[in-house]
């Protein structure tokens, strides 16, 4: 399996948060606070 590039990702979905719908927008900012955190790593090290 590919590993994830996480900074690609967040990169992306920064760029998604500028969205018309609010609701949409907030998800995707969420998402990426919540990958720029560490809130999705499976084990203690990665944190």
């Amino acid at each position: 399996m590919k590993p994830l590039d996480r900074a690609a990702l967040v990169a992306w979905l920064r760029t998604r948060s500028n969205h018309r719908t609010p609701l949409v927008a907030s998800i995707y900012d969420g998402l990426a606070a919540r990958l720029e955190r560490g809130d999705f790593d499976t084990t203690e090290e990665d944190r």
